[in-house]
């Protein structure tokens, strides 16, 4: 009877999420939504890049990239982030050429935390005139 006990304590401190000895699965915000001019014309072709900081919003993470925008502005960015209640997003984007200057969009976003399941923040970013 100890063996089990001990067995099932094992595998409990194994992995805290599923117990199974795997991994356990990331946290993660997923933003969708277009990008903008400030004349609401779509901006297809560029890439966009996030920073993260929880809490108090004074250290931020990067770089999580999306794809390339497509031809209507739509762009699909994922950020793994750690399991607390809300962070801070600053998003920057900028063309796919090369030597193109990136610019600020929005920072910081208060967005939910991230959760094992991953549920879409919708946001319009518009690039500065």
């Amino acid at each position: 009877m100890r063996f089990t006990w001990l067995a099932v304590f094992l595998l409990m401190l194994s992995c805290s999420e599923p117990v199974c000895g795997c991994s356990p699965i990331p946290n993660a915000i997923q933003l969708q939504g277009t990008l903008q001019s400030a004349a609401g014309v779509p901006q297809p072709g560029k890439r966009v890049r996030a920073e993260v900081a929880a809490a108090t919003c004074t250290t931020y993470f990067d770089t999580y990239s999306s794809s390339v925008t497509d031809a209507a502005g739509l762009l699909r960015l994922e950020i793994e982030t750690p399991r607390v209640d809300s962070v801070c997003v600053r998003l920057f984007a900028r063309d796919t050429t090369p030597g193109a200057p990136e610019v600020q969009l929005v920072g910081p976003l208060r967005v939910p935390g991230g959760s094992p399941r991953v549920e879409p923040v919708a946001v319009t970013l518009v690039l500065p005139p």
